[in-house]
């Protein structure tokens, strides 16, 4: 028999938004903590399956800071020669592992300084790059296009592809295109030769299975797994409910919620707590 203190500690660390984002955990102190444990948690999702494919992950600098070590002799060039490769679906391809493939868009975005590197295992070629895109990230605006050239420089003749996931509602979207302004949530997937995809998730739902993209292969991920193990790991309800006692005065944007959602996420939380004293009860 599961002893109560086991249970009481399992309803803590879920919080009280089991499978989908906190919404209080939004704020830059805590999603920090989660993103370093989302990047860790993906990379254990791939990391076997990829290695049998032919390829590494592991934790490396973010797009930005790996570009800036080396000479910024394209970083002036708006014009870029694409490389050539075979030619390969992308849809049809995240469709037979039963990944959300998203929509075609053209946008920008900028990342922080810790991302998931793949490279292929005989070459060491640098195949992928996932960037978890940070709140701090949607302020530095001025170092956008800087940020936007030596992506496009990796994507375009490197030939390397970038996922950026961006778990954090804001005011501010990295990625220029009306689709970011429609969902609170969403990845970019950018691929040398496919048009960009838009995978967006709404407010108060899970977050969506998507195909990391390889070379002309795709490996499932999901994002949900990752971000619940990050959040649970670090205890992040524990602390918000101890820091901020998950008043509604603390919740970042608030007004990017209605007031529908906010008094439900309030009635959550509530209800989570009803359940911890009676667990403490027992």
């Amino acid at each position: 028999m599961e002893h109560p203190m086991s249970t009481y500690r399992e309803v803590y660390k879920q919080g009280p938004f089991p499978h989908r984002i906190d919404p209080w955990a939004e704020n830059p102190h805590y999603f920090q903590q989660i993103r370093s444990g989302i990047i860790a948690d993906i990379i254990d999702q791939i990391h076997d399956t990829i290695f049998d494919m032919g390829y590494l992950a592991g934790k490396e600098a973010s797009l930005l800071i790996t570009e800036r070590r080396e000479p910024d002799v394209f970083v002036r060039s708006r014009t870029f020669t694409p490389i050539t490769q075979p030619e390969w679906n992308y849809s049809q391809a995240a469709a037979t592992i039963q990944a959300e493939p998203g929509l075609e868009f053209s946008g920008e975005t900028f990342p922080e300084p810790d991302a998931i590197h793949i490279t292929h295992r005989e070459t060491g070629e640098l195949v992928t790059i996932v960037e978890i895109i940070s709140p701090r990230n949607k302020d530095r605006s001025s170092d956008m296009w800087d940020y936007i050239e030596r992506r496009n420089r990796l994507i375009y003749h490197k030939g390397v592809n970038v996922v950026e996931l961006d778990l954090t509602r804001s005011n501010k979207r990295l990625t220029q295109d009306i689709l970011a302004e429609t969902y609170a949530y969403h990845i970019a997937i950018y691929m040398s030769d496919q048009s960009p995809r838009f995978i967006g998730m709404e407010y108060g739902q899970p977050l969506k299975r998507f195909a990391l993209p390889l070379r002309h292969q795709v490996v499932g991920v999901e994002t949900q797994h990752a971000y619940d193990n990050a959040y649970q790991l670090a205890y992040i309800a524990s602390h918000i409910e101890i820091d901020l006692q998950y008043a509604a005065s603390e919740i970042p944007f608030p007004s990017l919620l209605n007031e529908t959602q906010t008094r439900e996420a309030l009635e959550t939380i509530g209800k989570w707590r009803e359940t911890l004293k009676g667990l403490q009860g027992k």
